[in-house]
């Protein structure tokens, strides 16, 4: 349990030194996961990647900071489509301006989805 809360500790530090240092980078990039966000109800790190690159010379980690719990809550996941990435889960947001509901427009969520997930090829 301590363990786990340095983790968070470690990680907040992160994010807030992110916040100042790449602060126009990542203010430009929530406006386009908002703007996404009021076009299809919801938003991904690849999303945001496709409209509005990362700079080389960032860290893709920098993506972290964008999604921030004042703005977004996390819906669900799905397979990154970042080939370098190995297929690895992302986070599905919504920004907290909309109602809370997953939009039924999003490809791996229905109305009746009880825990919002994508099976991400774990399983047979």
């Amino acid at each position: 349990m301590i363990e786990q809360q340095l983790g968070f500790k470690l990680r907040d530090k992160a994010l807030d030194q992110l916040e100042t240092s790449r602060a126009h980078w990542i203010a430009t990039a929530r406006d386009v996961a908002l703007g996404v966000c009021d076009a299809q109800g919801w938003v991904t790190a690849d999303d945001v990647r496709r409209l509005f690159p990362i700079p080389e010379e960032y860290d893709g980690r920098v993506m972290g900071a964008v999604f921030c719990k004042r703005l977004f809550r996390k819906v669900g996941y799905q397979a990154t489509a970042v080939p370098t990435s190995h297929g690895r889960p992302i986070a599905i947001f919504q920004a907290l301006s909309q109602p809370r509901r997953v939009s039924s427009s999003h490809p791996l969520v229905t109305e009746s989805s009880p825990t919002l997930t994508e099976d991400l090829g774990g399983g047979e």
